[in-house]
C-alpha cells in the first residue's frame, strides 16, 4: 500500500551476496510489488562493492564504488506472468551493465 502510495522502495533482488563473481537468481518479492502496485521497477548496478569489502575481510578497503540508475520498467499487467516479464527485463538490464556473468542456475526460470 506503501508503494502504491508513492513511498521508494530499494530491494535487492538477488538477496545475497557470494564471493564468485556472477548476478545470481532473482527472487519475485519486488516484482510481485511492483506488478500488485502498478509501480515501475527502476534496474540499478552497483560496481565496486567486491573490491570495497570482499568477503571474510574484517574492515572495507579503500575503493571506488559506482551506482548506476538505468530507465524505469513497468509491469505490463498485475498477474504472475507479468512478474516474470518484469523480472526477466530488469535482469536482462542488469546483466548487460553490471560486468559480471550470469550465475543464474541453468534452466531455471526467474520468478
Amino acid at each position: 500500500a506503501r508503494v502504491a502510495a508513492g513511498e521508494s522502495l530499494a530491494i535487492f533482488p538477488e538477496g545475497t551476496f557470494k564471493r564468485p563473481p556472477g548476478l545470481l537468481r532473482f527472487n519475485s518479492g519486488a516484482f510481485m510489488i511492483a506488478t500488485r502496485s502498478g509501480v515501475p521497477v527502476v534496474p540499478a548496478v552497483i560496481r565496486g562493492t567486491r573490491t570495497l569489502w570482499p568477503e571474510g575481510a574484517r574492515w572495507p578497503r579503500h575503493s571506488a564504488v559506482e551506482i548506476e540508475f538505468f530507465a524505469p520498467l513497468m509491469p505490463a499487467g498485475t498477474d504472475k506472468a507479468a512478474e516474470r516479464t518484469l523480472a526477466e527485463a530488469t535482469r536482462a538490464v542488469m546483466l548487460a551493465h553490471c560486468g559480471e556473468p550470469d550465475a543464474a542456475p541453468p534452466h531455471e526460470e526467474t520468478p
